[in-house]
């Protein structure tokens, strides 16, 4: 499979994923012209993240509703 195929598969294959759980933050801002993206879907953030609409354009956000828990090692 050549770059260009792999990519259309990525591109295809982004759209049969999930949403990760949990609900994205509101959003109080009003935009007359949106920012620069910086993920597209929840998959491109890293993870719990969802990706967001959040101040005029999608960012990688922490999800309401999800606790987070870390693991202590002695």
């Amino acid at each position: 499979m050549n770059l260009a195929g792999i990519v259309a598969f990525v591109q295809t294959t982004s759209f049969f994923l999930p949403d990760k759980i949990g609900t994205c933050p509101p959003d109080p801002f009003w935009c007359k012209v949106p920012g620069r993206d910086l993920c597209s879907i929840d998959y491109d953030c890293p993870g719990v993240q969802k990706c967001c609409y959040f101040k005029c354009r999608k960012v990688c956000k922490d999800p309401l509703g999800i606790v987070h828990r870390s693991i202590n090692t002695l």
